[in-house]
């Protein structure tokens, strides 16, 4: 599936995505992975089941922490309509990329 897309950093040679809007709780959006040498490109599924639902990932600022941690924590996150009410995410994520960059 593809998504609106909020946040990027460059790594090295890869390029990482995060964030973006959906609809159904099985749907959340992750990390897109794009190695700028090869072209090549993964996507890797957010775990978040110890977030409350629904993790919003459109208008929040990410951060990399120092390299050799290799963890990307989101902050914020969240929105209003007039329709829905407004949702904040209650805690920052934290997600480990050591896998994605090992």
């Amino acid at each position: 599936m593809q998504y609106a897309r909020y946040s990027s950093h460059v790594i090295g040679e890869r390029l990482l995505v995060v964030g973006g809007v959906w609809l159904l709780s099985d749907g959340v959006p992750g990390v897109l992975m794009i190695n700028l040498s090869s072209l090549c490109s993964v996507e890797f599924r957010l775990e978040t089941s110890s977030v409350s639902w629904p993790l919003v990932l459109h208008s929040f600022c990410s951060e990399l922490t120092d390299s050799r941690d290799q963890k990307l924590l989101l902050i914020g996150g969240g929105g209003n309509c007039f329709s829905f009410g407004t949702h904040l995410n209650l805690q920052p994520v934290t997600l480990d990329l050591r896998a994605a960059l090992g």
